[in-house]
């Protein structure tokens, strides 16, 4: 018996109930497909449910420390002012909606890093702003656990 039941926990109880109870009895192949797709979406959602607001504050961090190295430019510029008013008006708030935009405002920050890095013909930034391009990645494919292609497996 779960006491205190997280999201994780209740998206992967759902996602255990679709692919043990509910698949076995389907027949139907197409439907099959649309069951094996819904149980990936579900499990999915639990593991961005047990860690997404920390990813997004990670690769915030990550993207702010790398800003800080990379020469100015002025879409650079315009892109941290924008970040910073963004956080003096949210603060810390931790409600998905707040931190999904905050989110969007330091990726807006990582896009000009990232031209202004290549800009300076600094090969070191350039391949540090890979490094952060692939952690973002890498928690992307944290968030699709088991994945297969359904109907195929």
């Amino acid at each position: 018996m779960i006491t205190g039941p997280t999201t994780e926990q209740l998206l992967i109880d759902v996602a255990r109930e679709l692919r043990e109870v509910i698949l076995p009895r389907i027949e139907d192949a197409t439907v099959r497909v649309s069951v094996e797709m819904l149980e990936q979406v579900v499990r999915s959602c639990a593991v961005r449910a047990a860690h997404e607001l920390a990813w997004m504050a990670e690769e915030e961090a990550a993207i702010l420390a790398f800003a800080g190295r990379v020469p100015s430019s002025p879409g650079l510029v315009r892109a941290l002012e924008a970040h910073a008013a963004h956080v003096a008006e949210r603060g810390e708030a931790l409600h998905l909606d707040d931190r999904v935009a905050r989110y969007r405002s330091a990726s807006a920050v990582l896009s000009e890093a990232i031209d202004a890095a290549f800009a300076s013909g600094d090969g070191a930034l350039a391949a540090e702003s890979r490094e952060i391009v692939l952690a973002r990645n890498s928690h992307e494919i944290e968030a699709r656990p088991g994945f297969y292609f359904p109907g195929r497996a």
